[in-house]
């Protein structure tokens, strides 16, 4: 203190004899100085020394720590310091005024020498025309960085005269008290600081932590000491970065490892599938070499020819019994084309094969032809394409067929033959039966008796209905089958022609919904429809009146057929029973529709007499039965 006293009062003689201004702008210069070498370059060495100056994140931290410590300088109280890019952009600053800025950065003759100033790294004195403000500048290179710091002369200008004399007042009083204080002081105070100084400096080379050093004076002594409690903050700072560093890395390597005991645990799984898949493909290659022989031997051994021809139609295959049936060598087979081939061609087979080979689906076709070897031959061959290699190919099975279609020939000249035969039988029954219906009809005309006449009559109806079965079956092309529509329509007629009936009195309806029928369901049909449309005409309608008889035959489901006649006659009694009737049309009925057909018959007295018959009836297997030959065509 007794110093600083002493000092302050050379000082002040001093700055009596000096203009203000200049003590003002060295003042500025030095504390610029301090503050760029302790706030600035302090921690842009402690970036260089852990390599960390081109690492954006921490660049932009301590740069953001420069800015923050720009509020803690205050040499003068009217004084400023701003941070401006080469471009004078204003990065930062403390302004005692809200409108600095703007009042001497957009004058344009301040800033060029600003800048101008500050890229020689030189600190100077400017005086705009205004003379408003003191300017001092200095340039931080690494960071393109220009501090200005800048004072008010307004506020510090008082006149010369005044401040002189308060200087040499200042200055004796100074140097009074300081000699006499400037001993003792020099032992107080220098020698206690200097030991703190060194402590503190060995507690950070130790690494302990030094928050605060107990010394205040603003000399270099404090100066260093601020200095070395930011120095100590930011090895702190860093250290602690450092640590955090560390446990990034640690917490990094630590996951990282178990991602990598995680992919290993994952690879061996693979290889152990890997050696598994291996194992079943040898397993398999295996299989397929065994199916493979298996299949050669299969078509070595077959009977039938069997071919395999490439996409573009040239063989591949051919096994021996192909060889065998065309009469050429396994040579000669590979060599073939059937593109290529004329007997192909005229008998289809190309047409065919090249049919399959696009759209995939198999076929099969018979062919006579003439082979390349001179082979007059008929084959059936089955065409079906595979993929082989990626490529379409085609197969071909055949065989010779020439001794069948012989046999065929034979078989269809029999039949040609035994149908022509069976025409002329049923032809002769027909005329065998209506000779002894016209027998019949001969004798009745003898007899007197109405009751016999009846029955004699009722006899050539019988006869003559199953004389219309012999000769649908005479006009069919199908033995087997006759057109049931045709033959009811034809007996009914008959029936009424027999009768001597008047259509415009008695109306006949017949409907048949199913055309095609066997004969053995047929002929017992056309009986029970005789019987049943003969009492009809009888009983159901009176002489001179008028009446309605109907008939109905159809499907009642897949598996039964239905039977309706009806009348609009006086009807049966309620307590008719079939069973215990006479009559021997009736129990003709009844006995061809229980036993025969295995069906049921029912009678309905509702405004004349309604007669319903149901038996079992398939379509289906009536055909299959005829097919397979059960019918026995009744004579």
């Amino acid at each position: 203190m007794a110093f600083s006293i002493f000092f302050m009062g050379f000082w002040s003689l001093r700055t009596a004899q000096q203009p203000i201004e200049g003590a003002i702008h060295r003042l500025m210069i030095q504390e610029l100085e301090h503050f760029v070498k302790f706030n600035i370059q302090t921690h842009y060495k402690v970036l260089q020394k852990n390599r960390l100056e081109n690492v954006g994140s921490f660049v932009t931290n301590y740069q953001q720590k420069i800015f923050n410590s720009l509020d803690d300088f205050h040499l003068i109280k009217t004084g400023s310091l701003i941070i401006l890019d080469t471009k004078g952009k204003v990065l930062a600053g403390t302004v005692d005024d809200k409108t600095l800025p703007n009042a001497y950065l957009s004058t344009s003759k301040i800033m060029p020498s600003m800048i101008k100033s500050a890229a020689t790294d030189r600190t100077t004195i400017m005086e705009p025309e205004t003379g408003e403000r003191i300017f001092a500048t200095q340039t931080f290179a690494p960071w393109n960085w220009h501090l200005v710091y800048s004072v008010s002369r307004e506020l510090i200008l008082i006149p010369r005269q005044k401040v002189r004399n308060t200087a040499i007042l200042i200055s004796i009083a100074c140097i009074a008290t300081g000699s006499f204080f400037i001993i003792l002081c020099f032992r107080i105070f220098f020698g206690r600081p200097m030991d703190k100084l060194k402590q503190a400096a060995e507690d950070i080379a130790d690494l302990k932590d030094v928050r605060k050093i107990d010394i205040h004076s603003a000399d270099e002594l404090g100066n260093l000491a601020r200095s070395m409690e930011r120095m100590a903050a930011a090895i702190k700072e860093y250290r602690k970065k450092q640590h955090n560093w560390h446990f990034y890395l640690e917490s990094e390597i630590q996951r990282n490892t178990k991602n990598l005991h995680r992919l290993n645990a994952s690879l061996e799984k693979e290889i152990k599938i890997k050696k598994i898949s291996e194992a079943d493909l040898r397993q398999s290659e295996k299989r397929i070499s065994e199916a493979l022989n298996f299949n050669r031997e299969i078509i070595s051994a077959s009977s039938l020819g069997i071919t395999v021809y490439d996409g573009k139609g040239k063989c591949v295959l051919a096994n021996d019994a192909a060889c065998k049936i065309i009469s050429g060598t396994q040579e000669q087979l590979l060599s073939q084309n059937f593109y290529k081939l004329k007997s192909w061609k005229t008998s289809g087979l190309a047409h065919m094969a090249d049919k399959v080979l696009t759209d995939g689906r198999q076929r099969s076709m018979e062919a006579r032809t003439i082979s390349t070897f001179g082979k007059d031959f008929w084959i059936e061959c089955r065409f079906s394409r595979f993929t082989m290699e990626g490529q379409p190919h085609l197969l071909i099975i055949f065989d010779n067929i020439y001794m069948r279609k012989q046999m065929e020939r034979q078989i269809k000249a029999s039949l040609k033959e035994k149908n022509i035969l069976l025409k002329e039988i049923h032809h002769r029954v027909k005329n065998n039966l209506q000779v002894v219906s016209s027998l019949l009809k001969m004798q009745s005309r003898l007899i007197t008796d109405e009751h016999i006449i009846r029955i004699f009559q009722e006899s050539q109806n019988r006869i003559a209905a199953m004389a219309l079965v012999h000769e649908q079956l005479y006009k069919s092309d199908n033995l087997a089958v006759i057109d049931f529509s045709t033959y009811i329509f034809d007996l009914v007629h008959s029936l009424q022609y027999s009768f001597g009936t008047d259509s415009n009195l008695i109306r006949l309806t017949v409907d048949i919904r199913h055309k095609s029928m066997g004969v053995d369901t047929a002929v017992p049909c056309g009986l029970i429809v005789n019987e049943l449309i003969s009492n009809a005409f009888k009983y159901s309608v009176k002489p001179g009146e008028k009446g309605e008889i109907s008939m109905l035959f159809q499907l009642h489901d897949k598996q039964t057929a239905q039977m309706i006649i009806a009348d609009t006659g006086p009807g049966i009694p309620k307590d008719f029973d079939i069973d215990a009737n006479q009559s021997l049309g009736l129990k003709l009925v009844n006995n061809i529709v229980t036993h025969q057909l295995e069906g049921s018959i029912q009678f309905i007295c509702d405004k004349g007499t309604r007669i319903e018959i149901l038996f079992p009836y398939s379509n289906e297997k009536e055909l299959k039965r005829l097919t397979a030959g059960e019918t026995e065509t009744p004579l």
